[in-house]
């Protein structure tokens, strides 16, 4: 029979193994830090909505390193005509994501609320391909946006709004994509055949999807 080390011989291992981990968080959040500050300040924490009664949900910002896992799984290509929009940008990491990756592609921010709209639109002001947009996202959405990113930003009765406005703006014209992350309400596009609905699996906690309004002829 092999001989089993010892439990006492493992436990330099998982000192090891801790102290990596932490070295990888703190590297992790010094980026995020780093990555805030070049773009304007924080963006981290979180912010109950004021406007909870219109569907709206919490603010909450997605870490660099998941919006990199996100795009890598999602593969999705950003030419130099494409117009990225993020539907409830909330304090634009996001968006401060999207400039740390060289993007000179027109970009809007989305937000309800008009004083975290009001700070991101200082923090950018810049970037001249950068808008934030106040108001409701449904009704602000751009006739030329074609890559939309979302955090759970609404419930379910709103994003069905939000698909119908896609369909309204974009069939029958082009194809778009939605990542949709935390992705609590993708069975509102799952059984139109309009839309395919790819699961990406879980990015850290959460689910996330890449959800794309398909050509015109997939409806019958």
């Amino acid at each position: 029979m092999p001989r089993v080390a010892p439990v006492e011989s493992w436990l330099p291992l998982r000192r090891i193994a801790r102290r990596l981990r932490r070295t990888r968080l703190e590297w992790l959040t010094i980026r995020s830090f780093v990555l805030d500050l070049r773009y304007g300040g924080s963006c981290g924490g979180t912010r109950p909505s004021r406007f909870a009664h219109l569907g709206a949900t919490v603010t909450m910002s997605t870490e660099y390193h998941q919006l990199d896992e996100l795009f890598q799984r999602a593969g999705i290509p950003v030419g130099p005509a494409d117009v990225l929009v993020d539907i409830g940008c909330g304090k634009g990491r996001v968006i401060n994501y999207w400039l740390a990756r060289g993007y000179r592609n027109r970009i809007v921010g989305l937000e309800l609320d008009p004083d975290v709209a009001a700070a991101v639109r200082r923090r950018v002001r810049s970037w001249p391909n950068v808008a934030i947009l106040t108001g409701d996202a449904v009704d602000n959405l751009p006739g030329d946006g074609t890559i939309f990113y979302a955090f759970n930003p609404f419930d379910a009765a709103v994003m069905t709004r939000l698909k119908a406005r896609m369909e309204a703006l974009f069939l029958g014209k082009r194809q778009v994509v939605l990542l949709y992350y935390n992705c609590h309400h993708q069975g509102v596009f799952e059984h139109d055949p309009a839309w395919h609905v790819q699961l990406l699996g879980a990015v850290g906690p959460l689910p996330a999807a890449l959800i794309t309004l398909r050509a015109p002829a997939a409806r019958a």
